[in-house]
This record gives structure tokens, sequence and C-alpha cells, in this order.
């Protein structure tokens, strides 16, 4: 609030001592510009003064005296200073003192009063309705904070059981993950004991499968033998040869029973080699075990370790 007035302190005194009571909180800020309120130089300094208030420089303006005769009011009714007040920035209030006669400038103001008192009364107590305007009564206040604790209490209890509900999650988390590793560990467990079996297995059947092969082998060379002997005697007999010339005849299938009886010599060096121990020991005894099993010369099992050679590279 801006304050113009001359050097009488009583009227400035009396408008604050209305605007701010002993004992109220202060809520308007108030800023005095001491001017002439009488005589030829009044109304030049108060328009000059108006005239150069900018908006929102202060809220209003209002011009105190302290009342007078009527000649101290022929300031008031001049028209320069009447229309200094109505092309104001600011609203302009006046409070010019108990008088029967109304100067024209108390009308030209957006609000007038008799005495300082009265306007500063009047200004506190319409700031007063601003500031409270819109403002929760106390009632409201009780009702809203009961309102908040009801909705603090609820979120309390949703917040109880989020927690319990956490917890049991991280339990289950818990025995998920024991059981996995168990799992796991089963699974480790199973698959060592699966190779293990498949390695025994494996043996089982090479075992069977070199039984096999030197036992035909060993049939396959003595019918071999039974064959050189029949060959050389049939052409000592028949044809009168030489002994030279007869075994010289039988070479041939005699070196043919040598090489079959080797056969179980020559599938064990298979077996026994590292190709087949690093490309065969571990392999899926389905497809192996018919093939194994259908070996009955060392020539199937160089095919074998061939073919599951090439299998494992692809």
């Amino acid at each position: 609030m801006l304050v113009l007035c001359g050097r009488d302190n009583q009227v400035l005194l009396d408008f604050v001592r209305g605007l701010h009571p002993k004992g109220v909180k202060k809520r308007v800020a108030v800023e005095v510009a001491e001017l002439r309120v009488q005589g030829p130089s009044a109304v030049r300094e108060i328009s000059r003064k108006l005239s150069s208030l900018k908006p929102g420089q202060a809220d209003a303006v209002i011009i105190l005296r302290g009342g007078g005769s009527y000649a101290d009011f022929v300031a008031f009714d001049d028209r320069e200073l009447i229309q200094a007040i109505r092309q104001c920035a600011l609203p302009v209030i006046t409070a010019l003192g108990h008088s029967e006669h109304v100067p024209l400038a108390a009308r030209a103001a957006t609000a007038s009063f008799d005495v300082s008192q009265t306007a500063g009364i009047a200004i506190r107590t319409e700031n007063n309705r601003r500031w409270f305007a819109g403002q929760p009564t106390s009632k409201q206040l009780k009702t809203k904070i009961e309102q908040l604790a009801r909705e603090l209490s609820v979120q309390g209890s949703r917040t109880s059981s989020l927690e319990q509900a956490n917890a049991r999650l991280r339990q289950e988390l818990a025995d998920t993950r024991n059981h996995a590793v168990q799992l796991r560990e089963r699974g480790d467990d199973l698959q060592q004991h699966a190779s293990l079996q498949n390695r025994e297995m494996h043996s089982d059947l090479l075992e069977l499968a070199l039984q096999k092969i030197r036992l035909n082998s060993l049939s396959r060379g003595l019918w071999w033998s039974l064959w050189t002997a029949l060959t050389a005697l049939a052409a000592h007999v028949d044809t009168g040869l030489g002994t030279g010339q007869t075994v010289a005849l039988s070479m041939l299938p005699a070196l043919w029973a040598i090489w079959t009886f080797t056969g179980g010599y020559r599938a064990q060096r298979i077996i026994d080699s590292s190709d087949w121990r690093g490309a065969v020991m571990d392999v899926d005894l389905c497809w192996l075990r018919p093939r194994i099993a259908g070996a009955t010369v060392p020539r199937d099992l160089c095919w074998l370790l061939r073919h599951r050679n090439a299998s494992l590279q692809q």
C-alpha cells in the first residue's frame, strides 16, 4: 500500500493503527511518500506522483489528510488532479478528513473514506477477506485430517500385506532355488551314472563283438586250413605234381587261412586304438548296439569307426 500524505504524523499513525491493530498479524506492507496536501503546489506534486506510478508497483495508493476548512480542499477539486486520479495505473483511495464538503477527488477515486483510521480498518477487513477466501475452515481441516488418517491406516494395512506377500515370495524363491540346485545335482549324478552305464554296456558289447569275431576267425581259419590241405592233396594225387609245385599251388589258400586266423588280433588292435577310444566310447548306444552286434570281421569295426567319425564331424 502506497500512502501519499503530508507531514502530519497523526494522520499516518491513525491509518496504521486501523490497518495494523495491536496483536494482529501484519499482512499489508506500507510505503509512505510525503507530499503537500494543500496549497498551490499540492495539485502539481500529487498529480506528478500519481502519473509516475506503474502497474505492479503497489496494490493501491491512498491519499491522506486530516480535514480542514473548505479552502483547504480547493486543491482536491482541481481538474488536473481529477484527471491524474482517473488515469492512474493503480487504484486510488482517499481519506481526506471530516468535512461537509465532499471533494471531486474523493468522488473520482476508487474508494473514499472520511478519516484515515476508517480507511485502514476497511483495507484490513477487505485484505483479510481476500486472504482467507478459498482457505479451508477448521471443520474442513479436521475432516480432511480424519480422511487422511483413514487413508494412511489403509495404506499401512496394504503395506503390511505387501510386505508379508513379499516375504512369502522370497521364501518360495529360496525354496525354488534350493530345489533347482538339488535337481541339478541329481541330474549330474544321473548323467554320471548313465555315462558309467553306457561305458560298461559299451565295454560288454565290444567284448561280445570281439569274442564273436575271434570265434568266426577261428572257424573260418580252420575251414581255409582244411581247404588248403585238400587242395594240396588233390594236386599231388590227381596231377602227380612235385612237392614244390604242390606247395606253390596251395600257398594262396594257406596265406588266406593265416590272415583269417589273425582276425581277433586285428579287431583287438582296432578297439585299443586312440581313434576308437576318443570317438566311439561315448556314442549313442541306440546307434552303436546293432552295428557292433552285427560285426563278424575286423573290417566291420573299421567301417563302423570311419562312419562314426564322419557323423561326429558333421
